[in-house]
């Protein structure tokens, strides 16, 4: 009840001149005197300058109790103790006050300032700087200290920065604020933005058990606010405690006992706070994590539905549970997501606006049934792009199919492994490029459309497919040169167009793959950075030329290619070969090469490099066996004709960077890095 309501009703009764009336002008004045610190503690979403203009209002707190002593004083009522020490206490300390005040206002505007420009650190270590100041009595006291907005800013600064530690920083500092709040100072009462930060901050971090913590400090916030809300009978039983207790701050903890109640209203989880913890289990991979989102939102539904103003599920919500389903990768998770999705179209159609199903929430069921690999998966996708098409025209502006619904079918057809996927991929295709040239521009096909189309020709395995792959290439080379600039081709759709040749059974492949890779070298030192060669390209080259077919002088050219790419991989200024590299081309050694001295001096040569670079693993040495057996018990030793070699039984230095295989102090220094 506020200072200016107690008053009201104090006057509308002026002949009562009864002690109860005398208590509640007295109320009225511990409020007025209270009321600066207070809203700073119960603004949940206070600003800088609101903070400010707050602070700066107690300049007329001693104004202000004067106002209430003449008051008393005009209806004939004589101040009691608890009024006369209230202000005596009000007038001594509003000077101190109000620089403590500016102090802490110019800390807040420095943190604020830091979090646009500085790291979190920094701000971490002003705040903690700022906290031992305070407490040292010979250079100020309380004169610097932190409030409510200062830990919130430098929490939030945490939960954005992205660094690894971020979460358990932010959740210090909250933890911080509970002490000293629980200890009776209420300028760092820790409010919802509090905890929503360190919520998100876990929900950001990606980390395996964020959900669970996330969900911990949702929890927290779920037990802070059991209690009731005080009402008048309350607050006098505060003023009447600090009218018995002369102690030095007495007062103060008093009306903590009692405000705590009305304090932790301010730390009721709302709609944000469930809806971050939702997205905390969506992303983080673990077993169960759809099933936890899933009951999260039941608990939104409950409390909304027994009478929560601020808890309520929205589109948000939903989305984060449908994303859950879609990335959970158990059986039926696609059609539970689409579950999700049909309960969101029911309750729009029943009138909540609030959970009206967006794009988002199609091209994630869409996503769901693509990566599904559940059969008719694909049907599925396209079947529910239809339905998003259906309702656009029906009138729903907002759920009009864009290029990424699209190419999320596209997707899910060259995921499928079915007959006809990849003729009914490029068909889509086609359809985006019709809707395109008629005028809807929100349906332009980028990059991503015309690679998951080439992939789909690659996974097909039809003759003709790595033609069909290459078109689609050119067709993008054609559009980029006459201004479409969202189909620039890159280094993945080159190589997903060699991995097509790899796949093939036509002659001439090895040609076909180099002759790509030296297109975009040529491309790269035109300046075209979007084709930088890496390690995965190489390795795709020296795989196609490993499943040469035809003639013996097929499989020469082949071997050449192989050792040419191979080479310049080894002195490539952008990349190095990795274990793959390795393994693949002893691979091609064997199916190239027949049995012979030659062949095995350069399976030794390269099985050598492989061993200096510290890129032996299994699959190297099994490919080792088969393309010299020779070799591999010279370098093996006699224990290799007696049992299977493991990497455990080689020198460390092999296979240094095989995870796994890292030395201690090895492993230390690439986590520092």
């Amino acid at each position: 009840m506020s200072a200016t309501i107690l008053l009201a009703w104090s006057f509308s009764t002026l002949n009562d001149r009864s002690y109860t009336r005398i208590l509640l002008l007295s109320i009225a004045l511990s409020l007025v005197i209270k009321s600066a610190p207070f809203s700073t503690v119960s603004t949940s979403h206070i600003s800088l300058d609101q903070n400010y203009n707050e602070k700066y209002d107690s300049e007329n707190i001693k104004l202000r109790t004067s106002s209430i002593f003449r008051i008393h004083k005009k209806v004939g009522l004589k101040p009691n103790a608890i009024t006369r020490r209230g202000y005596s206490k009000t007038q001594l300390g509003a000077i101190q006050r109000s620089n403590e005040f500016r102090e802490r206002d110019e800390l807040n505007r420095e943190l604020d300032a830091m979090s646009k420009t500085e790291s979190a650190q920094k701000a971490d270590d002003m705040l903690h700087e700022a906290l031992k100041l305070s407490e040292n009595e010979n250079i100020g006291g309380g004169l610097l200290k932190p409030d409510t907005t200062s830990f919130n800013t430098v929490i939030d600064l945490w939960a954005k920065s992205g660094e690894k530690s971020a979460p358990l920083k932010a959740e210090a500092l909250l933890h911080r604020m509970e002490e000293m709040w629980t200890g009776g100072d209420d300028y760092v009462a820790p409010n919802i933005i509090s905890y929503n930060s360190v919520i998100n901050a876990w929900a950001k971090s990606g980390t395996r058990g964020s959900a669970k913590r996330a969900e911990a400090v949702l929890k927290r916030m779920q037990d802070l606010c059991h209690d009731v809300e005080p009402d008048a009978e309350n607050m006098t039983g505060i003023v009447d405690t600090s009218a018995k207790n002369d102690e030095k701050g007495s007062t103060l903890i008093a009306e903590h006992a009692m405000t705590r109640k009305r304090d932790t209203y301010d730390v009721r989880p709302d709609t944000i706070s469930y809806n971050t913890v939702i997205e905390a289990w969506a992303k983080s991979g673990e077993k169960g994590a759809a099933q936890k989102a899933e009951v999260i939102l039941k608990q939104m539904q409950k409390l909304h539905d027994d009478g929560s103003l601020i808890v309520k599920p929205d589109t948000i919500s939903f989305n984060a549970v449908i994303n859950a389903w879609a990335k959970s990768g158990t059986k039926g998770s696609a059609q539970r997501a689409e579950y999700m999705l049909q309960q969101m179209q029911t309750r729009y159609d029943a009138g909540e606006t609030e959970v009206e199903p967006n794009t988002i929430s199609f091209t994630t069921v869409i996503n769901a049934w693509a990566t599904s690999g559940e059969k008719g998966s694909a049907q599925r996708a396209e079947a529910i792009l239809q339905h998003m098409q259906i309702l656009y025209e029906a009138g729903n502006t907002s759920l009009r199919p864009d290029t990424i619904c699209f190419t999320a079918v596209i997707d899910a057809w060259a995921k499928s492994n079915e007959d006809g996927a990849a003729e009914r991929a490029e068909e889509i295709l086609q359809t985006m490029l019709q809707l395109y040239e008629a005028g809807n521009l929100d349906v332009r096909p980028n990059v991503r459309s015309y690679t998951a189309v080439i992939n789909a020709w690659a996974k097909s395995g039809e003759a003709g497919a790595a033609r069909r792959a290459e078109n689609i290439l050119q067709s993008m080379q054609k559009m980029y040169k006459t201004g479409y600039r969202d189909v620039v081709p890159d280094t993945p759709v080159f190589t997903a167009v060699i991995n097509t040749w790899a796949k093939s059974k036509d002659r001439g492949k090895a040609k076909k793959v180099f002759d790509i890779l030296c297109q975009m070298e040529d491309m790269y030192e035109d300046g075209n950075k979007n084709v930088k060669p890496d390690v995965i390209l190489y390795t795709s080259v020296m795989n196609a030329c490993a499943f040469t077919v035809g003639p013996k002088e097929d499989k020469m050219y082949a071997l050449k290619v192989l050792i040419k790419v191979m080479e310049d991989l080894e002195n490539s200024p952008f990349c190095k070969p990795n274990s793959f590299s390795y393994a693949t081309f002893l691979k091609a050694c064997a199916n190239l090469m027949p049995r012979s001295e030659n062949r095995n001096a350069i399976v030794d040569d390269f099985f050598n490099r492989c061993c200096q670079a510290g890129y032996v693993n299994s699959f190297v040495l099994h490919n080792l066996l088969v393309a010299s057996p020779l070799v591999y018990r010279k370098r093996l030793g006699e224990a290799s004709e007696q049992r299977e070699i493991r990497l455990n039984d080689l020198p460390l230095e092999w296979s240094r960077h095989v995870r796994g295989r890292q030395p201690k102090h090895y492993q230390i220094l690439r986590t520092n890095v």
